[in-house]
């Protein structure tokens, strides 16, 4: 049935991966989910406390049964997961000279440092023939995408 695209939980599967995907928070996730034509029933007063269905279901399909990965507590992982993957980190060792004022040879030393990371940058911007700021963020772009869609192959060879 999942190979003939006939499965309704496959279908609601992926659907919930689609706005794991897009959300902020568990809140932004219920709000969204509602977007996507997804019915939620989410009571975490209970032992079972996440329901889904699709519009056109019968009935509801708790979420233990899609597996812990679609659990609430896991989905709050998986968001903040995606959502620290999307947050751009600084990944340089610059080192900051402010605080070495008083040493002259910590200055010095922080100095070289810092142009040999300088130094490093600049041959990987040549390597990749980056020549502006734009051109880096659209190739990081298009490089981001191929990730996201090499994920979601992986994700479906999984299931």
């Amino acid at each position: 049935m999942n190979r003939q695209d006939l499965s309704w939980k496959a279908k609601l599967k992926f659907a919930i991966d689609q706005v794991v995907k897009e959300s902020n928070d568990f809140e932004n996730f219920l709000k969204k989910c509602r977007l996507h034509n997804i019915e939620v029933v989410y009571n975490p007063e209970h032992v079972i406390d996440l329901k889904f269905r699709l519009d056109g279901q019968k009935k509801f399909a708790r979420a233990r049964t899609f597996g812990r990965y679609y659990e609430s507590k896991q989905i709050s992982r998986r968001i903040a997961m995606y959502k620290s993957i999307m947050t751009y980190t600084l990944k340089t060792d610059i080192i900051c000279t402010d605080k070495m004022q008083f040493s002259s040879g910590l200055e010095c030393w922080a100095d070289i440092k810092n142009m040999q990371e300088a130094s490093r940058v600049i041959n990987i911007l040549t390597k990749y023939k980056i020549e502006n700021n734009e051109h880096l963020e659209s190739v990081a772009l298009t490089d981001y995408s191929k990730i996201g869609a090499l994920s979601e192959q992986l994700n479906s060879l999984n299931t």
